[in-house]
């Protein structure tokens, strides 16, 4: 039977739903949230007489990199059933999904790979980390107990200024999503599955929040992990003191599993370094629109600077239109906190890569990494330079997959 590459419609959800269980060996209590991550029509499906073989979802967030929002494509849900891989249907519903985005205006594209190679292919590469940490949780005993009143439970009522809280970190730290309904799934309709806890300052304003469960208790009945879904705090005194509410249940917790950047900012109020990787993925970044990703990216105040280099899409990307339009000279100009793309005159030596351009472009990687792995190559030592201080900035990360 010939293949049929289309958008799903709401007939097909039922199909895309078990595939995606099979694939991921997700929770399937929790469809609700899968249907409303994003609308039926940003499913990209290859059907066969009617049997829905594999899928590519688009799921649009906002993005935040250099302190301002960037419209993002996020790419998940890419599965193939058993019997039809090695078809090449993963990659071709995977391009649909890009020209897909650069129609809708999401310059840029993240996902989580469960193989890096596909990705590559169609110009992803690593561009941010996604960290998870276990400590003893006795060794946050050592943190000063919270003072009186600084810590307490949790309301409903307490959700918006929580949500309102993400809202103004979010833009500070880079990589981080602008935050819909899907992603506070955990606090609207699974409430009663976490423990939540504010902290609150001088003038009763929440100043931070944790959100934990505990995890299968082991067969002895003591010695569990708590599991960290959320810490954010604004300040000194609520970072410290949500970290030494998770260490009170040292008298049954032996562990405590979060979420931090590369450089664990918990590691500046412990005294000794007892805290240890325990999972650590990179995920990816697409450029889709190059002019459109720098005009909506941030960058710093006090830089002016001008570089002329040459961009290069895969071939499997270049193959379309839309997408190979990116490959070619360009010039960037960076001054006053904004950035502008325009097209370059000549024949530019520095050559970058369409992967490459989104390492750098997330801050993750430097001209000098990328030129010795040979994703980057050419242009003097100026211009390499000019490259690195545009887009430089702390490592970016996520505390959420998607």
């Amino acid at each position: 039977m010939p293949l049929d590459f289309r958008t799903l419609a709401k007939d097909d959800l039922d199909q895309a739903w078990e595939l995606d269980q099979d694939a991921f060996n997700g929770d399937g209590n929790h469809r609700d949230a899968f249907e409303q991550q994003s609308e039926v029509d940003r499913f990209h499906g290859a059907f066969e007489d009617g049997r829905l073989l594999a899928t590519a979802r688009v799921i649009p967030f906002g993005q935040y990199f250099g302190g301002r929002r960037v419209p993002m494509g996020g790419l998940s849900s890419v599965a193939v059933r058993p019997d039809a891989r090695g078809r090449g249907l993963a990659l071709r519903c995977c391009l649909a999904a890009l020209l897909d985005m650069r129609e809708r205006g999401e310059c840029v594209s993240s996902l989580f790979p469960a193989t890096t190679a596909l990705y590559r292919k169609l110009g992803w590469e690593l561009a941010g980390a996604y960290v998870i940490r276990r400590i003893p949780a006795r060794s946050l005993r050592q943190l000063p107990a919270p003072a009186a009143g600084r810590v307490r439970s949790a309301r409903r009522e307490d959700v918006p200024a929580i949500k309102a809280l993400y809202a103004s970190l979010a833009p500070t730290i880079p990589g981080f999503l602008e935050r819909g309904e899907p992603q506070w799934y955990y606090l609207d309709a699974l409430w009663d599955e976490f423990s939540v806890y504010v902290s609150v300052g001088a003038q009763g304003e929440i100043d931070g929040w944790v959100a934990y469960r505990q995890l299968a208790t082991p067969p002895q009945g003591s010695g569990f992990v708590v599991q960290v879904r959320d810490l954010f705090a604004t300040s000194r005194e609520a970072f410290t003191s949500l970290h030494a509410l998770l260490g009170s249940t040292s008298t049954q917790a032996e562990t405590i599993e979060y979420k931090s950047s590369p450089e664990d900012p918990l590691l500046l109020l412990l005294p000794e370094q007892h805290e240890a990787v325990h999972g650590d993925i990179r995920w990816m970044l697409r450029i889709v629109d190059p002019a459109a990703a720098i005009e909506a990216r941030g960058f710093a105040d006090g830089l002016a600077l001008g570089v002329d280099f040459s961009l290069s899409e895969p071939e499997r990307a270049a193959a379309l239109p839309a997408l190979s339009a990116n490959s070619g000279a360009w010039h960037l100009e960076v001054s006053k906190g904004k950035g502008h793309l325009s097209r370059a005159t000549g024949d530019p030596s520095l050559r970058v890569g369409a992967g490459a351009f989104g390492s750098l472009y997330s801050g993750w990687a430097q001209t000098a990494t990328l030129a010795r792995t040979g994703l980057l190559s050419g242009g003097t030592p100026a211009e390499r330079a000019a490259l690195d201080a545009a887009f430089a900035g702390p490592t970016p990360w996520l505390p959420e997959e998607f």
